[in-house]
């Protein structure tokens, strides 16, 4: 599969924009067509067009070679991966399939549609995915583990369980 490196062949490394740095490394990796691929973090500090792209070469790659990648970005390997593991501190806590994963979460990831007054009083003992506006309302979606919360109940994803275990640590 082509990297599109070839216009950069002379180019020293520390010239190279995000994008290119982080194809040079995948570059590297593949070089010795590897049956076990091992990233880490390799779309950090791309924007989100050379994410999205650096996410379809690496999933390119999946059909004749495992892929492990660690991030924590996951909305880069939400729709690619068929298996996930969390880790905490090095200790596997939780694995499998999307499926068994967001399973789990049935009927505790809510959206509510609160104050943003309201929002600052609880968003610290909430465990908080996401919050934007719609209009003038402020949608929060939260894992709501002990099914404590009143909300129009989600479909839930892989970002609920990374919160749901990891909470919203700083």
């Amino acid at each position: 599969k082509n990297l599109n490196l070839n216009e950069k062949i002379d180019d020293k490394i520390n010239t190279l924009s995000g994008g290119m740095k982080q194809r040079v490394m995948l570059a590297a990796a593949l070089i010795n067509d590897p049956k076990i691929l091992i990233l880490d973090e390799p779309t950090a500090g791309l924007d989100p067009i050379k994410r999205i792209e650096m996410c379809n070469l690496i999933s390119s790659y999946a059909p004749d070679t495992i892929v492990i990648f660690a991030t924590h970005v996951v909305s880069d390997v939400e729709v690619i991966a068929h298996s996930f593991l969390f880790l905490d501190n090095g200790k596997l806590i939780l694995t499998g399939s999307r499926e068994e994963v967001t399973g789990k979460m049935d009927g505790k990831v809510k959206e509510l549609n609160i104050s943003t007054e309201l929002y600052k009083r609880l968003k610290d003992s909430l465990k908080v995915v996401s919050v934007h506006y719609e209009k003038s309302d402020l949608i929060v979606r939260v894992v709501d583990d002990e099914d404590k919360l009143s909300g129009k109940i989600m479909i839930p994803d892989i970002a609920d369980v990374y919160i749901s275990i990891f909470g919203n640590r700083t």
